[in-house]
């Protein structure tokens, strides 16, 4: 991290989603349903809900790690952090604390840095696998902070290479916004189901984005 010159979501209810289930899309290559979208500001609560309870994705609450490496700006993993994996053979997930860089995060705790060491090491997303009910309506949601100079930098979520949302939040977007979609699992999809995150935008050797609270739960 040395390259990188570094010096230094929340749960919500059902009545923070009052959603328009109007004007449906349909991604007819993948057959998922998009329903729709909605981003606002994050909502800052610590506390456990009952979606955090029925969140699909484990660790979407990027808590400190059982095993790691200690840093001055919070925590470096090297390969599988619960079930996330880094998309890199041999890569790292790093988990950076609020403050750094100026990140504002709402839960007040750590959030993931999709980019990684951009090292021998470097890594540009992770990804986990996820058992979704075939035909069922889901409701994804994260929150995401861009601590970079570009405005292009962002996130892309995918679902078995399927892309769910794609979002930029500025340069210097260091304050995490929440996004969210719904959406719905072909009848026809496998029993298991392929959730990545990955960052794009940024160059070799640079900061990245950095995303928190990341959940999948039945809507």
């Amino acid at each position: 991290y040395m390259a990188r010159n570094r010096s230094g979501s929340n749960g919500f209810s059902r009545g923070d989603l009052a959603l328009s289930l109007v004007g449906a899309l349909s991604l007819l290559t993948a057959g998922l349903q998009f329903i729709n979208t909605q981003t606002g500001p994050s909502l800052g609560s610590r506390s456990t809900t009952v979606w955090d309870m029925q969140n699909a994705v484990n660790q979407g609450r990027f808590t400190p790690p059982k095993s790691g490496f200690a840093t001055q700006w919070g925590y470096r993993v090297i390969g599988a952090y619960g079930d996330w994996r880094p998309l890199r053979v041999g890569g790292e997930i790093d988990l950076v604390k609020n403050g750094f860089l100026g990140l504002e995060n709402s839960m007040g705790d750590y959030a993931l840095d999709l980019r990684g060491n951009p090292g021998a090491s470097g890594n540009s997303g992770v990804t986990q696998r996820l058992g979704l009910v075939p035909g069922q309506r889901y409701q994804l949601s994260f929150e995401v902070a861009n601590v970079t100079d570009h405005a292009q930098a962002g996130v892309s979520v995918l679902l078995d290479g399927a892309l769910l949302l794609q979002v930029t939040p500025g340069a210097q977007a260091t304050r995490m916004t929440r996004h969210e979609r719904l959406f719905q699992v072909p009848a026809h999809a496998d029993a298991h189901q392929q959730l990545t995150l990955r960052a794009f935008g940024v160059r070799g050797g640079e900061y990245a984005v950095f995303v928190d609270n990341v959940q999948i739960n039945r809507y």
